[in-house]
């Protein structure tokens, strides 16, 4: 189980993805607490963020925020 506190494409998750297939282990899931509702993710994971955020065209114009209903 991977377990990060924001993604933002996913890069970290892909590392840590990797790294764990490289040491024969297999990832069954992955929790993120805030992630961007683009996740570009090399392998097929169950992601379940909290919250996602979706950012505006420019930064200071500020950010979308989506709880995630379960």
């Amino acid at each position: 189980l991977i377990v990060d506190d924001f993604a933002k494409n996913g890069g970290t998750l892909n590392g840590m993805a990797d790294l764990a297939y490289e040491f024969q282990a297999q990832v069954v899931g992955v929790g993120v607490m805030v992630a961007a509702r683009e996740l570009h993710l090399r392998r097929a994971h169950n992601v379940r963020p909290l919250v996602h955020v979706k950012y505006k065209e420019r930064f200071s114009e500020g950010v979308e925020v989506e709880a995630i209903q379960f």
